[in-house]
């Protein structure tokens, strides 16, 4: 009788132990670049509409080296402490594609919603540009960029924003006018 009472333990702990693996964070890096990819990895940009996604790597390092697994992404920009959603459009509006090489290949475009993109320098693969977005309350002038595989986004759930900070790759940014010039 003892044995029976066992099983329904172990595969309560083997379904813990799958979520924890589903939950986590995917390979590789992304990083905030220039419109052409020439930035691998910039954190200071004048203006919101400057700043693009890419999947890394830099110039003259091998395209799937820090590269996100193949499949299709959501992103998302909040304040560094993620307790501000500054994306303004709908996360369906927000979704790219990475292809095999592990290179940006496109955006999703449901509805012509999707964001608009450029080819960077070093791979030709696609970077996304992370427009529109609220200004930051970030004294600091700080933004936080999220990229989560689309089927561990839960719009519905917990975490920030349907981002489970265990599945999500980050990068952080600056930007001096997030609305456009001073003037």
């Amino acid at each position: 009788m003892k044995p029976l009472m066992i099983l329904p333990i172990v595969m309560a702990g083997l379904t813990l132990s799958t979520m924890a693996v589903l939950a986590q964070a995917p390979s590789g890096a992304v990083f905030t670049t220039a419109w052409d990819g020439t930035q691998v990895n910039a954190n200071q940009f004048e203006y919101g509409w400057d700043v693009f996604l890419d999947g890394g790597p830099g110039p003259d390092a091998p395209a799937d080296a820090a590269a996100l697994p193949a499949g299709d992404y959501v992103f998302q920009v909040t304040d560094p402490a993620a307790k501000t959603l500054l994306s303004t459009d709908p996360p369906e509006c927000r979704t790219f594609h990475v292809d095999e090489a592990g290179l940006i290949a496109g955006v999703g475009d449901p509805d012509g919603c999707g964001h608009a993109t450029a080819f960077d320098v070093d791979h030709g693969a696609v970077t996304v540009q992370l427009w529109p977005f609220d200004e930051t309350p970030n004294p600091g002038y700080v933004y936080e960029v999220w990229v989560t595989p689309v089927e561990q986004f839960d719009p519905g759930g917990g975490g920030d924003f349907g981002f489970a900070r265990s599945a999500s790759k980050t990068d952080t940014f600056r930007v001096l006018y997030a609305q456009g010039s001073p003037d």
